[in-house]
């Protein structure tokens, strides 16, 4: 009797994470976009005037990294850096006007693309993939503590 081969789940998730990061970096040339920005700025729409602390913790990233990521985002006129009114220790991060437009074509066109991504497909089977993407990164950063 032969056993039924486990798909490759970590290859297949892997491939599906470069095409979705070339696809925005594909269609946010003109404007610089890339993955991580699109995150910032999505970020911040949901989250006004996050700290350096809390963007850092969305986006898992160092702190230096973050600050090199939101340094560029600035130059590109994107957000605004700010010591906080009632605590100078604090860095606030606000979208710029310019900033707030690319947000809102970067939410459209993420939500056309998950548009495609989901047809074809119903509420339990998605449900189970949206879990199993859950499961996997709660797994993998238990692992990396």
């Amino acid at each position: 009797m032969s056993r039924a081969r486990t798909p490759r789940l970590i290859f297949l998730l892997s491939n599906a994470e470069r095409s979705v990061r070339r696809w925005i970096e594909t269609r946010g040339r003109s404007n610089g976009m890339t993955a991580a920005k699109g995150g910032v700025l999505l970020y911040l729409r949901q989250n006004p005037a996050a700290t350096m602390s809390e963007l850092s913790a969305a986006l898992r990233a160092s702190p230096a990294g973050a600050s090199g990521l939101l340094a560029r985002m600035e130059a590109g006129g994107l957000v605004v850096r700010a010591p906080d009114e009632s605590d100078q220790r604090i860095t606030r991060v606000t979208l710029t006007q310019q900033g707030n437009h690319v947000a809102g074509e970067t939410t459209t066109a993420l939500g056309n693309l998950n548009a495609a991504l989901t047809e074809g497909f119903d509420e339990q089977e998605l449900a189970i993939v949206a879990r199993w993407l859950s499961h996997a990164a709660d797994v993998i950063n238990t692992a990396q503590r």
